[in-house]
């Protein structure tokens, strides 16, 4: 199984489907070149998923088998999950009253939401599930000012 091609695919079909909304791109890259990235969006709320380049893919020797007995291989990977903002938007209730209109209400709480069920079953396809999935909000990331999601995933696959 290609990794890559994997995520790629399921951000492709998100995109077709406008997931949450939403239309999605994704990148892959060196986080230093995700920043360098130009943003070719047609509407303003567009999420990009920004694979990093250093996912992992494992297959321990002595301890690669599940209790069943079945082969396996495990995957952890990383990925920004974001939406192009505004600097002089408040992150929740800080400079006023009203959350509504804040980064978390428009960005985090959606992606969060968004991902957390349905990106589980798109990526968990045939004998793989996810072992540990972890989601921590983002606030003005890269240099186009990106506000989102970090994502952190391992899962595994029987062979």
């Amino acid at each position: 199984m290609d990794l890559v091609t994997r995520l790629e695919t399921i951000i492709e079909s998100y995109n077709e489907e406008s997931k949450c909304g939403f239309c999605w791109q994704f990148t892959h890259g060196r986080k230093d070149y995700t920043n360098l990235k130009t943003y070719n969006c047609e509407c303003d709320c567009c999420v990009h998923f920004m694979l990093d380049d250093k996912w992992n893919y494992s297959k321990k020797p002595n301890n690669n088998y599940n209790s069943n007995g079945e082969e396996k291989e495990t995957y952890s990977f990383s990925a920004f999950v974001g939406i192009q903002s505004r600097l002089d938007e408040q992150y929740y209730n800080e400079l006023n009253s009203d959350s509504c209109d804040s980064k978390y209400r428009k960005y985090i709480e959606p992606l969060t939401e968004c991902l957390k069920d349905s990106f589980q079953s798109d990526l968990c396809i045939d004998s793989s599930f996810i072992t540990s999935i972890g989601i921590s909000p983002q606030v003005n990331k890269k240099d186009q000012n990106l506000d989102g999601i970090n994502l952190k995933v391992t899962f595994e696959t029987i062979l």
